[in-house]
């Protein structure tokens, strides 16, 4: 029974903390927005050990800035801290990719075949963005190392802050679905090495788009 109710207790705090990174990632927490013990506690009903514990781990985490005599409040990223995540995840899912490519199924394909093709039938950046996340996710799963997983996660959901301010033009679409479409033929090809270049160079064009089109709107 202690070995179900651990269980119960670890799915119940990963649920929490899935919840309020989406609300991070979406923008219905804003950066600056003070997240405090007691709305944890009121609205999960945990208590405020409990409530701490997710504060210290989004804190840990990336998704909030936790600072003494203040508390926590919603991390804001600057023009660095967006470019060295870019580049993180560029190396990583880069790894990701060379690691799973020898093992890939025809149905593995299939699956990446389909989302290309999701991700080249829509015109909409918001729809482009899920079935992009969706690619790169499974494309992470594949290659079964659970850390690898869990940190290009992570990244993926703290990045997503900024996703569709790079996809803002038809021509920045194209240019990313030009990219997957590189680094599905590699994988399909059998060729990690060609993959993990395709996957990051992939992320160094996404970064360099977002930050031109930062710049632009100062």
């Amino acid at each position: 029974m202690g070995t179900i109710l651990r269980k119960k207790k670890l799915m119940q705090y990963q649920g929490i903390m899935d919840i309020l990174k989406e609300e991070i990632a979406s923008g219905r927490l804003k950066p600056g927005q003070r997240l405090t013990e007691n709305q944890l506690m009121e609205r999960f009903q945990l208590s405020r050990n409990k409530a701490r514990e997710v504060l210290k781990q989004l804190g840990a985490d990336g998704f909030v800035k936790l600072t003494p005599n203040i508390g926590a409040v919603v991390a804001e990223m600057s023009q660095k801290d967006i470019e060295h995540s870019y580049d993180l995840m560029g190396v990583l899912e880069g790894l990701s990719a060379r690691v799973a490519t020898p093992y890939i199924t025809p149905q593995h394909l299939e699956r990446l075949r389909l989302l290309m093709d999701k991700m080249e039938a829509t015109k909409d950046p918001s729809t482009f963005l899920i079935f992009n996340n969706e690619f790169h996710a499974l494309i992470a799963s594949l290659s079964e190392n659970d850390q690898l997983i869990s940190i290009t996660d992570n990244l993926r959901i703290k990045l997503r802050r900024f996703g569709l301010r790079a996809l803002q033009n038809p021509l920045q679409i194209a240019a990313s679905r030009t990219e997957h479409r590189k680094v599905f033929e590699a994988i399909k090809d059998n060729k990690p090495e060609k993959a993990e270049k395709a996957v990051r160079d992939h992320h160094l064009n996404a970064k360099n788009r977002l930050i031109k089109g930062m710049n632009k709107s100062l």
